[in-house]
């Protein structure tokens, strides 16, 4: 494992993550990254949608059959919003520059998430409303890739992102 130079030995731990066996070497470079990435944060930009039932529907019946009736949540999008990230794994970065957020990244930008219904019932209640991520991205590609590979995310991401294109 001495053997490998540097740069081949992060590209194997941005796959495998903290299962990889480090040597000193290895650890001072990461380390050395991470702390350039706590000086300088990475910027993220991101727009959020917020599901509800429409009014008439909220307002007359607060619980539905959701297989007798064809209502839908309306999606109301917001304006881009940017956070500085640092010290929490991204999730998945496409070559396009979409990314597929972590459950870190996603709970440090919607608190509280929780969903409009559960899919297991069939009825639903059309008071309140959920939030989700529509489109988060970086302008800068190539730095964020950098962060990927020092801060490895292998578990799931939310794959249901519009690309910012």
């Amino acid at each position: 494992m001495n053997e490998l130079p540097e740069e081949i030995s992060l590209i194997i731990y941005s796959y495998v993550g903290n299962n990889f066996i480090t040597n000193k070497s290895l650890y001072t470079l990461i380390k050395d990254i991470r702390d350039n990435f706590n000086k300088n944060p990475i910027k993220l930009y991101y727009r959020v949608t917020r599901w509800r039932f429409p009014r008439k529907w909220a307002g007359e019946r607060n619980i539905i059959n959701r297989f007798n009736s064809t209502i839908r949540p309306n999606m109301k999008v917001f304006k881009t919003k940017s956070i500085d990230i640092s010290n929490i794994p991204i999730g998945i970065l496409k070559d396009d520059g979409t990314i597929y957020p972590s459950k870190f990244l996603e709970r440090k930008i919607l608190p509280k998430p929780f969903p409009l219904y559960d899919a297991s019932s069939i009825y639903i209640n059309t008071q309140g409303f959920s939030w989700s991520l529509y489109t988060i991205y970086s302008k800068n590609v190539n730095r964020c890739r950098e962060y990927v590979n020092i801060r490895p995310y292998l578990g799931p991401v939310n794959t249901w992102i519009m690309n910012n294109n």
